[in-house]
């Protein structure tokens, strides 16, 4: 994708994020007025009446007309470009030559908030994002997958529910977005922040990496991340720095990483003590087949 494209892509993105926004305040405004109408109405005449709603359901469906323009162009943008067409890795950045010596240097050894700091640098380089965890992957990093994550195409769910919506609106007058929209409306959002594109105020890295984390694992790998992540947001509240952010980050890594190392070994013995007992029964019922057949056999010489 070259700089023009890479421009419309962030500009849709921003609209579908923004747009059913306008469209739920525009309404809300309505409502408002209709409810300030039917509360006042008797100081009205009901021509007065007519008119007022003349005007604030022209007010509305405007907005509404226009939003929902803004979203179909919109949506034809990030269809074509959401799989990143013809991206590239730049194998002429120093800034990736650096990552990677950095990684073949300390591989294994690469702290999880230099993991993170690394990939914080390719935000919004979808090509560079994806060879990086593969590297992240081959030398054994935890953060491989949430390196990926950052270059994860738009929700195709979320822009079939969206125009869902606006062929609701076009077709019927309707506009069906808190029912239809109602596990993807954050997508959006969630994009321009991933992509480098909007990055909103009181976006944090490590809690990013935290969340992505948490997704799979189990109930006591849940609870210890996030314990870190509360710790992490108040520590935002009362100015916790970068560096205690980081340790904690670290920290919190370590123990995910011992705790699905002592799952490992749990299952490995309970495989083990399984076997052993299909082994055993698989054993008794070999003796005591032998031994019916010996049983046989000694009956029938007689």
């Amino acid at each position: 994708m070259n700089q023009a494209q890479w421009t419309a892509f962030k500009a849709a993105i921003k609209t579908l994020d923004a747009g059913p926004k306008k469209i739920a305040q525009a309404r809300a405004e309505y409502d408002e007025a209709d409810r300030y109408m039917r509360e006042h109405k008797r100081i009205y005449s009901e021509v007065g009446q007519q008119n007022y709603y003349k005007t604030v359901q022209a007010k509305r469906d405007t907005t509404i007309k226009a939003e929902i323009g803004k979203i179909a162009k919109a949506l034809e943008t990030v269809r074509e470009y959401r799989t990143f067409p013809g991206e590239a890795i730049d194998l002429n950045s120093t800034r990736l030559m650096n990552a990677i010596s950095v990684m073949n240097v300390l591989g294994k050894k690469l702290r999880p908030d230099e993991q993170l700091s690394i990939a914080e640098q390719f935000r919004g380089q979808p090509a560079a994002l994806h060879f990086l965890a593969d590297l992240y992957r081959q030398n054994g990093l935890y953060y491989a997958d949430h390196v990926d994550a950052m270059a994860k195409p738009v929700s195709q769910e979320a822009l079939d529910n969206l125009d869902y919506c606006v062929g609701a609106y076009e077709m019927l007058g309707q506009w069906p977005f808190d029912e239809k929209c109602y596990w993807t409306q954050h997508e959006f959002e969630e994009a321009a922040s991933r992509y480098g594109f909007d990055v909103a105020d009181g976006r944090d890295a490590y809690v990013e990496a935290l969340k992505a984390a948490r997704k799979g694992k189990s109930p006591e790998e849940q609870r210890v991340i996030s314990d870190a992540i509360i710790q992490i947001q108040r520590g935002n509240e009362y100015g916790m720095d970068d560096s205690q952010k980081a340790t904690l980050f670290n920290g919190v890594t370590e123990k995910l990483e011992l705790l699905a190392h002592n799952t490992e070994q749990r299952e490995i013995y309970q495989q083990a003590k399984t076997q052993q007992t299909v082994d055993a029964i698989r054993a008794n019922a070999i003796r005591a087949t032998a031994g019916t057949a010996e049983n046989a056999y000694e009956g029938g010489g007689e």
